[in-house]
């Protein structure tokens, strides 16, 4: 009988203890982006290189293929502005590659150009755009940064949504299979990333998001 005085409060304590560690799931905010416009281009505007340079600008292209449709405009740009004049904003496409390059009929690119030590230099990979991101200072620049990773925004609340707390972005984003189904070779899966400031990233798959013509909505 004693014994069982004595183990009933020592159970009932642990349960309680195991009770009171319990945390409250994470509340995700909806991201303030958009699958209806060019996102990418949306994000670029709040990027902030890891370095000074002695000029940047990150550019967006636009080619309708007709002459007057050719569009070059420049997004976010740092440094010496003075500098921008050397840069050469008449691209041809066939000869400089870009930044997530698309578009059909119509073509289109993002550009990034630094100037450093005196020399002109196009970003053309994502692994010197996440460089030239560094650290990661705001939303937008954890969204480009999964970006390069073949991590998308979706047209429903659950796939473009996040939550920021210790230094850590969680981000609900989809990432696209082509290679099923047979027919559509489209498959979207619903990913939790988690990106620290430092850059490291770990996702987790949630559910499938879409399949099929679904993941064309």
């Amino acid at each position: 009988m004693k014994l069982l005085l004595i183990v009933l409060p020592v159970l009932l304590l642990s349960c309680n203890k195991q009770k009171s560690i319990e945390k409250p799931p994470l509340k995700f905010s909806e991201i303030p982006y958009s699958v209806e416009t060019n996102y990418l281009d949306s994000i670029a505007k709040k990027i902030m290189p890891n370095k000074p340079f002695e000029y940047w600008h990150y550019a967006t292209y636009y080619d309708g293929h007709a002459s007057e449709d050719k569009l070059y405009t420049v997004l976010a740009e740092g440094g010496d502005l003075k500098l921008k004049k050397n840069i050469n904003i008449n691209v041809d496409p066939l000869k400089l590659s870009g930044l997530f390059e698309g578009g059909h009929p119509s073509f289109r690119s993002n550009y990034l150009v630094v100037i450093e030590n005196s020399k002109i230099k196009y970003v053309d990979s994502m692994e010197q755009l996440r460089d030239f991101i560094g650290k990661i200072d705001n939303i937008e620049e954890a969204i480009l940064f999964a970006r390069t990773y073949g991590y998308h925004l979706a047209s429903k609340p659950k796939g473009r949504s996040y939550h920021f707390s210790g230094d850590v972005y969680k981000l609900h984003l989809i990432k696209y299979s082509e290679d099923y189904p047979a027919l559509f070779r489209l498959r979207g899966e619903l990913i939790e990333l988690s990106i620290t400031r430092d850059g490291f990233m770990k996702s987790k798959s949630l559910e499938t998001y879409c399949e099929g013509l679904e993941c064309l909505k």
